[in-house]
């Protein structure tokens, strides 16, 4: 199977307040050289390099920092950087990032969003569960990763794993339904999660086709599509600045993550991949560093689109 076209978003808001005093809201920690000589923006584009070029990269951030973004990201088209006039939870985000692909790159390219808040140790694997994931992206399922836990932690979200939907991808990964998420649990919550099994630390990056998430969008948040709608028309044009000003505070505020819930009726998301091997650490909650994890076993498969 040929791997699709893949375009990787990025979104890189944050108010910098996980790592103060060194991160500001100026300056937020995917703008900080905080692992390496190169910022956690930087890192996460260094990563997909050679699996997405300059051109497929997309980052939608805070207004404020979108000229920080493209000094950082000079390979990247200046026009694919979005800068949010406010903020407005990650549902709206996404959700215009992929009208914005369904223009210029079309209906079938794979729309990966990628958190600037990681640490990868082996992006050649990841890059590899990348293109696998979309892969199982491209027959129209939505696709999250997992992370196996190491230890009950209170900071992440939980995916429940359900029934196999592949033995095996080129990855050498298999593909999981997802049965539930959870949000961030108590302790002892967590630490029976463990006991259970078949528990994954939610990473929060998402991978599916365009067609995919704008059928789901269409189809659970059809409220933003007339908002979509009038910034995508601007988008290239001289207006797109002062549309994306007038329209985008009109969206409704909601995260991405509750449209996740079983009982909402805005559900947008659904499915699982795991990759075993991958030195995995996602950055700083407040109260310090996480300690390093692997990254295996979860690529989910949950909502397909009736391909």
């Amino acid at each position: 199977m040929s791997t699709p076209t893949i375009a990787v978003v990025i979104p890189a808001g944050g108010g910098g307040t996980r790592l103060w005093p060194r991160s500001r809201q100026a300056t937020p920690k995917q703008f900080l050289d905080i692992v390496s000589e190169r910022t956690m923006l930087q890192e996460t584009t260094d990563r997909v390099e050679g699996l997405v070029p300059p051109e497929r990269l997309y980052v939608i951030t805070n207004g404020r920092h979108a000229d920080a973004v493209r000094r950082q990201l000079s390979d990247v088209p200046p026009l694919n950087i979005v800068g949010e006039p406010v903020g407005r939870d990650s549902a709206p985000a996404i959700g215009l990032m992929a009208a914005i692909l369904e223009k210029t790159l079309g209906p079938e390219a794979v729309m990966a969003t990628l958190p600037a808040d990681h640490v990868i140790l082996d992006p050649e694997q990841f890059r590899a569960i990348l293109r696998a994931a979309a892969e199982v992206a491209a027959d129209g399922y939505l696709v999250t990763l997992g992370i196996p836990p190491t230890g009950p932690d209170v900071g992440f979200g939980y995916i429940q794993s359900g029934k196999t939907v592949r033995e095996q991808t080129e990855a050498g990964v298999p593909v999981f339904a997802v049965r539930q998420f959870r949000e961030k649990p108590t302790r002892e919550i967590a630490e029976g999660y463990l006991r259970d099994g078949g528990y994954f630390w939610n990473a929060g990056m998402f991978i599916a086709s365009v067609q995919t998430l704008r059928t789901l969008y269409k189809t659970h948040l059809p409220q933003m599509e007339a908002g979509f709608a009038q910034i995508v028309a601007a988008y290239g044009t001289e207006k797109f600045e002062s549309v994306l000003g007038e329209v985008f505070p009109t969206l409704e505020k909601i995260s991405a993550s509750r449209c996740q819930e079983p009982t909402s009726s805005r559900r947008i998301l659904g499915g699982m991949m795991s990759a075993p091997g991958s030195g995995w650490r996602k950055s700083w909650p407040k109260r310090g560093m996480r300690k390093r994890t692997s990254l295996s076993a979860i690529m989910w498969a949950w909502t397909r689109t009736g391909r």
